[in-house]
């Protein structure tokens, strides 16, 4: 469960609440790499690769011998090293305007990239601290090699960012920026952000709807992934299919989408995020007349589940070293979007041969790889990461009967007769296990090349039929976003007594600004099943 603060608390049972959608929308590159910023010259105290490290806080405000920012009253901070010197610095010049504001020598700074390969959109971020400035009168042009793709002029500028939208260049190299007036005089040049694509926060007045939906699979039976679709505003036709000039060739697979929800405090709105979730191909759809266009996102799992693992020259030994080695197949940015919680890192899970994992995908890896070391995976709603932990305590919420529209639907899980083991040793030993109910009318049968023992299919089966023969409920209620999958919430039934459950799959769904009749599936949990 994520931790909230006792107005979140309060606000989100409360009689009357509000409930706030927001995404983060990235149509960038998902293969951009950037390189080290070149410019004209830069002040000793800039800090050029925060440029593109999409964080646009305003900048800590220090004193300099810039006109009117030598202050000793306290309000600036002082150069280096000062432990009132925090937050982003971003690029800062070498130049300074004159008394007419404009540069006897104009300075540029340049972000410079590779692998990004279209580009229709860019925006330029300045400092929103009034006594540093911004660029009024300036030129950008996109770079594809030594050939200039894209060039404008601004004018008389009075805005912190500047977005450019109708172009297309392709192969992109570089940004330049290149100043010919300051909006004060006897300044540097200060930036915050420059960004090659779409980076923009949608809220309510943007997002016509938005439908999340999360699973897991504690049993490891199936690769169960998240889900999100966000159905957007689009009266001005900014997406445009029939446009191939507009941003429809930038929308490509990989492209990840915060999203988040947060409910109106009586300090201001407290958002919760709900995971990171990315484009597929062909992953939209507008209605007959353009009003609007809908995304079709998947999380991390679903960007691996049906990807052919590529088998390494070498083969890890390791559980993180087999999720690290997967994951890495979504491209050099993705390379750092898992984790494993320990202890299961480190346990030690081989094949016998590399032919084993031939046509392999990584949905099935995945579930041999946690059901031989008995954990569990999802995608982490804070980060979007790819998890793999042990589905243990976690406490979650308490759902009492003013948060349901009805008493929770209760429903059996399956039973299992017995699991059927091919063993991963020299003569595909057949091992079989009894399961929770030998009448049962179901079976299970695994070949799993990391189980090769009988010793090892043993603590498989004891950790999977762990997950069989459970009663299973429903909750339908109005939706609490700190809510995590994995969660054990205790839950008001129509026996008048609390049923504890493992939150397994859950929803959450804004249209037309209310979220209500959601649906909560849980798994029982008993003194003895976790």
């Amino acid at each position: 469960m994520q931790q909230v603060s006792n107005a979140y608390a309060q606000a989100i049972t409360a009689g009357y609440r509000r409930i706030l959608p927001r995404a983060l929308i990235d149509i960038t590159d998902p293969d951009l790499v950037y390189d080290p910023v070149t410019s004209s010259g830069q002040s000793w105290v800039s800090v050029s690769q925060e440029l593109c490290n999409k964080v646009f806080d305003t900048p800590t405000l220090y004193a300099s011998l810039e006109s009117e920012r030598w202050t000793l009253d306290g309000s600036r901070a002082l150069h280096p090293g000062m432990p009132n010197i925090t937050g982003e610095n971003g690029f800062v010049g070498a130049v300074l305007s004159q008394d007419d504001k404009t540069f006897a020598v104009r300075p540029w700074v340049q972000l410079n990239v590779h692998n990004l390969g279209i580009m229709q959109a860019c925006s330029v971020y300045f400092s929103q601290n009034e006594c540093d400035g911004l660029g009024t009168d300036f030129t950008i042009e996109v770079m594809s090699g030594d050939t200039v793709g894209y060039r404008e002029t601004v004018t008389g500028n009075t805005d912190a960012s500047v977005y450019f939208e109708g172009f297309t260049v392709h192969d992109v190299t570089a940004i330049r920026v290149t100043f010919a007036k300051w909006s004060l005089p006897h300044r540097f040049v200060r930036m915050v952000e420059i960004v090659p694509g779409i980076y923009e926060s949608w809220d309510a007045d943007t997002l016509y709807s938005i439908d999340v939906m999360q699973e897991i699979a504690f049993n490891c039976m199936k690769t169960p992934y998240g889900t999100c679709s966000l159905q957007v505003h689009n009266k001005k036709k900014r997406f445009n299919p029939y446009n191939r000039s507009g941003l429809f060739q930038s929308i490509e697979e990989r492209q990840g989408i915060q999203v988040s929800m947060g409910v109106e405090t009586a300090s201001g709105a407290e958002y919760l995020p709900l995971g990171v979730y990315y484009q597929q191909s062909g992953g939209w759809e507008t209605d007959a007349y353009g009003l609007t266009i809908e995304f079709k996102l998947v999380d991390i799992i679903g960007l691996l589940s049906d990807r052919d693992y590529n088998v390494p020259t070498t083969l890890p030994t390791t559980l993180s070293g087999w999720i690290a080695s997967m994951v890495a197949l979504l491209g050099e940015n993705f390379t750092n979007c898992w984790a494993v919680d320990e202890p299961l890192g480190q346990i030690a899970l081989t094949v016998n041969s590399a032919d084993e994992l031939k046509d392999m995908n990584c949905g099935s890896l995945l579930r041999y790889l946690c059901m031989a070391a008995q954990a569990a995976f999802r995608a982490d709603a804070v980060t979007g990461k790819l998890r793999v932990f042990l589905p243990e305590g976690t406490d979650g919420v308490t759902i009492g009967a003013d948060n349901m529209n009805s008493y929770p639907k209760n429903q059996p899980e399956d039973s299992i007769a017995q699991i059927k083991f091919r063993l991963a040793d020299e003569d595909n030993t057949e091992y079989t296990v009894n399961g929770t109910l030998a009448a049962a009318d179901k079976s299970l049968s695994i070949s799993n090349p990391f189980i090769h023992t009988t010793a090892q299919a043993d603590a498989a089966a004891q950790y999977i039929l762990s997950w069989y023969g459970r009663t299973q409920f429903t909750v339908y209620g109005r939706g609490d976003m700190r809510c995590e999958l994995g969660d054990v919430d205790s839950v008001w039934t129509g026996f008048n007594e609390n049923a504890s459950g493992r939150r397994f799959k859950q929803q959450f769904k804004i249209e037309n600004g209310v979220m209500k009749n959601v649906p909560s599936y849980l798994l029982e949990v008993t003194d003895n099943a976790g």
